[in-house]
């Protein structure tokens, strides 16, 4: 939750205490089942459309934001509808793990030979 989120958490982490935040309270089904557990069953094109609705708004209110990082780990699953939205670079624990990994075990090129 926003709220929860606090000063505290950005400074630990090296991030401006004054770092934009926005919050999926306000949505219809994101918070509700998959922060509140309300039910075992979730409309995902509700829930994406939440976050992407969070994101919106977080811009809107912070015309200079220049990436969005989605701190909660069910966000990963949204971040393309996300980027879209809002036409900016989206980050969360997926790419960071998947980041950490190329570099354990980069890619091999094949040569051409002509």
């Amino acid at each position: 939750m926003r709220q929860h989120l606090t000063a505290a958490h950005l400074s630990a982490v090296g991030a401006p205490v004054d770092t934009p935040i926005a919050g999926t309270e306000n949505g219809e089904e994101f918070f509700r089942i998959l922060i509140r557990a309300e039910s075992d069953s979730m409309d995902v094109d509700k829930a994406e459309q939440d976050v992407v609705n969070a994101a919106l708004q977080l811009v809107k209110d912070n015309p200079d934001v220049g990436a969005i990082v989605l701190e909660c780990t069910n966000m990963p699953p949204y971040a393309a509808a996300v980027a879209q939205a809002t036409g900016l670079p989206v980050y969360d624990i997926y790419t960071a793990v998947s980041w950490f990994m190329s570099g354990l075990r980069p890619r091999r090129f094949l040569a051409q030979h002509g």
